[in-house]
Protein backbone atom coordinates (compact mmCIF):
# COMPACT_ATOMS: atom_id res chain seq x y z
CA UNK A 1 0.00 0.00 0.00
CA UNK A 2 1.06 3.50 -0.62
CA UNK A 3 1.15 5.90 2.42
CA UNK A 4 -1.61 8.22 1.63
CA UNK A 5 -4.25 6.09 -0.59
CA UNK A 6 -7.22 4.83 0.40
CA UNK A 7 -8.29 1.12 -0.65
CA UNK A 8 -11.40 2.67 -1.84
CA UNK A 9 -9.85 5.50 -3.68
CA UNK A 10 -9.20 3.66 -6.56
CA UNK A 11 -10.68 5.99 -8.94
CA UNK A 12 -9.31 9.20 -8.04
CA UNK A 13 -5.91 10.10 -6.05
CA UNK A 14 -6.13 12.21 -2.55
CA UNK A 15 -4.37 15.27 -2.20
CA UNK A 16 -1.06 13.64 -0.82
CA UNK A 17 0.03 17.18 0.21
CA UNK A 18 -2.76 16.95 3.27
CA UNK A 19 -1.14 13.35 4.47
CA UNK A 20 -0.32 13.50 8.37
CA UNK A 21 -0.24 10.37 11.28
CA UNK A 22 -1.79 12.64 13.68
CA UNK A 23 -4.31 15.15 13.77
CA UNK A 24 -3.57 19.30 13.66
CA UNK A 25 -3.70 20.64 17.14
CA UNK A 26 -4.67 17.25 18.77
CA UNK A 27 -2.69 15.06 20.74
CA UNK A 28 -4.80 12.24 20.08
CA UNK A 29 -4.77 9.97 16.47
CA UNK A 30 -7.99 10.49 14.79
CA UNK A 31 -9.16 6.81 14.45
CA UNK A 32 -9.73 5.55 10.74
CA UNK A 33 -10.87 2.75 8.87
CA UNK A 34 -7.99 1.34 6.83
CA UNK A 35 -5.33 0.13 9.64
CA UNK A 36 -1.68 0.86 8.51
CA UNK A 37 -2.50 3.88 6.01
CA UNK A 38 -2.16 7.12 6.84
CA UNK A 39 -4.92 9.69 7.97
CA UNK A 40 -6.07 12.33 4.92
CA UNK A 41 -6.85 15.64 6.89
CA UNK A 42 -9.92 16.36 6.05
CA UNK A 43 -10.98 20.15 6.96
CA UNK A 44 -10.38 22.24 10.35
CA UNK A 45 -13.17 22.61 12.91
CA UNK A 46 -11.86 24.64 15.68
CA UNK A 47 -8.87 24.44 15.78
CA UNK A 48 -9.35 20.02 15.25
CA UNK A 49 -8.38 18.32 11.89
CA UNK A 50 -11.60 16.09 10.71
CA UNK A 51 -11.26 12.94 9.14
CA UNK A 52 -11.79 12.88 5.55
CA UNK A 53 -15.36 13.02 4.44
CA UNK A 54 -16.11 10.16 2.01
CA UNK A 55 -17.16 9.73 -1.41
CA UNK A 56 -19.78 8.77 -3.71
CA UNK A 57 -17.24 6.26 -4.69
CA UNK A 58 -15.93 4.73 -1.15
CA UNK A 59 -20.40 4.41 -0.67
CA UNK A 60 -20.34 1.80 -3.27
CA UNK A 61 -17.14 0.37 -2.99
CA UNK A 62 -18.31 -0.73 0.57
CA UNK A 63 -21.17 -1.93 -0.34
CA UNK A 64 -20.21 -4.02 -2.52
CA UNK A 65 -17.35 -5.49 0.07
CA UNK A 66 -20.73 -5.98 2.05
CA UNK A 67 -22.61 -7.97 -0.43
CA UNK A 68 -19.30 -10.17 -1.16
CA UNK A 69 -18.53 -10.65 1.98
CA UNK A 70 -21.90 -11.90 3.73
CA UNK A 71 -23.03 -13.40 0.35
CA UNK A 72 -25.94 -10.99 -0.37
CA UNK A 73 -27.30 -11.85 -3.59
CA UNK A 74 -29.24 -9.40 -4.34
CA UNK A 75 -28.29 -5.76 -3.70
CA UNK A 76 -28.95 -2.91 -6.04
CA UNK A 77 -27.11 0.07 -5.87
CA UNK A 78 -28.97 3.26 -7.48
CA UNK A 79 -27.67 6.06 -9.42
CA UNK A 80 -26.55 9.34 -7.74
CA UNK A 81 -30.12 11.15 -7.22
CA UNK A 82 -30.13 15.18 -7.15
CA UNK A 83 -32.43 16.29 -4.60
CA UNK A 84 -32.60 19.87 -6.04
CA UNK A 85 -33.14 19.13 -9.54
CA UNK A 86 -34.26 15.40 -10.24
CA UNK A 87 -37.38 15.83 -7.82
CA UNK A 88 -40.20 14.38 -9.85
CA UNK A 89 -38.19 11.46 -11.16
CA UNK A 90 -38.86 8.66 -8.63
CA UNK A 91 -36.49 7.36 -6.54
CA UNK A 92 -33.78 5.02 -6.69
CA UNK A 93 -34.96 1.36 -5.48
CA UNK A 94 -37.99 3.43 -4.17
CA UNK A 95 -39.92 0.67 -3.21
CA UNK A 96 -37.61 -1.86 -1.81
CA UNK A 97 -35.83 -2.09 1.58
CA UNK A 98 -32.20 -1.24 2.07
CA UNK A 99 -29.84 1.31 3.50
CA UNK A 100 -29.40 5.27 1.88
CA UNK A 101 -26.75 7.68 1.82
CA UNK A 102 -26.82 11.48 1.83
CA UNK A 103 -24.19 13.72 0.10
CA UNK A 104 -23.40 17.32 0.41
CA UNK A 105 -22.75 19.70 -3.38
CA UNK A 106 -19.48 18.07 -3.56
CA UNK A 107 -20.71 15.02 -3.28
CA UNK A 108 -19.07 14.54 0.15
CA UNK A 109 -20.95 11.90 2.70
CA UNK A 110 -23.29 13.56 5.17
CA UNK A 111 -25.54 10.50 6.84
CA UNK A 112 -26.15 6.99 6.01
CA UNK A 113 -30.05 5.38 6.96
CA UNK A 114 -31.80 2.28 6.34
CA UNK A 115 -35.44 1.90 5.79
CA UNK A 116 -36.18 -1.49 6.65
CA UNK A 117 -39.07 -3.42 8.11
CA UNK A 118 -42.53 -1.78 7.19
CA UNK A 119 -40.17 0.92 5.44
CA UNK A 120 -39.77 1.56 2.08
CA UNK A 121 -36.72 3.39 0.81
CA UNK A 122 -39.60 6.17 -0.41
CA UNK A 123 -41.27 6.66 2.94
CA UNK A 124 -38.12 7.21 4.56
CA UNK A 125 -36.88 9.51 2.49
CA UNK A 126 -39.76 11.28 2.75
CA UNK A 127 -38.81 12.17 6.38
CA UNK A 128 -35.82 13.87 5.21
CA UNK A 129 -37.28 15.89 2.38
CA UNK A 130 -40.06 17.24 1.01
CA UNK A 131 -41.42 19.18 -2.41
CA UNK A 132 -41.23 22.51 -2.71
CA UNK A 133 -44.08 24.37 -2.88
CA UNK A 134 -43.96 24.63 -6.85
CA UNK A 135 -43.53 20.91 -6.95
CA UNK A 136 -40.24 21.21 -8.78
CA UNK A 137 -37.18 20.89 -6.44
CA UNK A 138 -36.75 18.62 -3.34
CA UNK A 139 -36.59 20.79 0.29
CA UNK A 140 -34.51 19.93 3.42
CA UNK A 141 -37.02 18.88 5.89
CA UNK A 142 -34.88 19.12 9.18
CA UNK A 143 -32.02 22.11 10.51
CA UNK A 144 -28.90 20.66 12.24
CA UNK A 145 -26.96 19.09 8.93
CA UNK A 146 -23.49 20.34 8.85
CA UNK A 147 -23.56 20.74 5.12
CA UNK A 148 -26.86 21.15 3.20
CA UNK A 149 -27.66 17.88 1.15
CA UNK A 150 -28.09 17.93 -2.10
CA UNK A 151 -27.84 14.34 -3.41
CA UNK A 152 -28.81 10.68 -2.58
CA UNK A 153 -27.63 7.22 -3.34
CA UNK A 154 -30.16 4.16 -2.15
CA UNK A 155 -29.06 0.71 -1.80
CA UNK A 156 -31.86 -1.69 -2.30
CA UNK A 157 -31.67 -5.20 -0.66
CA UNK A 158 -34.04 -7.87 -0.77
CA UNK A 159 -34.61 -8.52 2.45
CA UNK A 160 -35.80 -6.05 5.28
CA UNK A 161 -33.63 -7.79 7.80
CA UNK A 162 -30.10 -7.12 5.48
CA UNK A 163 -31.04 -3.07 6.05
CA UNK A 164 -29.79 -2.72 9.28
CA UNK A 165 -26.54 -4.60 9.33
CA UNK A 166 -25.74 -3.04 6.12
CA UNK A 167 -26.49 0.53 7.56
CA UNK A 168 -23.88 -0.56 10.63
CA UNK A 169 -20.84 -1.46 8.31
CA UNK A 170 -21.54 1.32 6.54
CA UNK A 171 -21.59 3.76 9.27
CA UNK A 172 -18.58 2.09 10.95
CA UNK A 173 -16.30 1.55 7.60
CA UNK A 174 -17.43 5.63 6.36
CA UNK A 175 -18.20 7.32 9.72
CA UNK A 176 -20.23 10.09 8.26
CA UNK A 177 -20.18 13.30 9.60
CA UNK A 178 -23.71 13.81 10.42
CA UNK A 179 -24.30 10.26 12.07
CA UNK A 180 -24.73 10.99 16.01
CA UNK A 181 -27.22 9.96 17.78
CA UNK A 182 -29.99 12.59 18.26
CA UNK A 183 -27.86 15.16 15.98
CA UNK A 184 -30.50 14.43 12.97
Amino acid sequence: KIKGYCESSLLHKPDISRVTDTPLYSSQPLGYNYPGNAILVGELNMGIATKTRRSVNDVRYHARTYAKRYGLKKMNIGRIYDIKNNWQDTWPNCDSPGCYAIFDKNKLLLYVGKASHSNTLALRLACHFRCSKTGSKGIVRQSGWSHAPWYVITIGVDKAHEAPSLEEYLITKLNPSDNINGKI
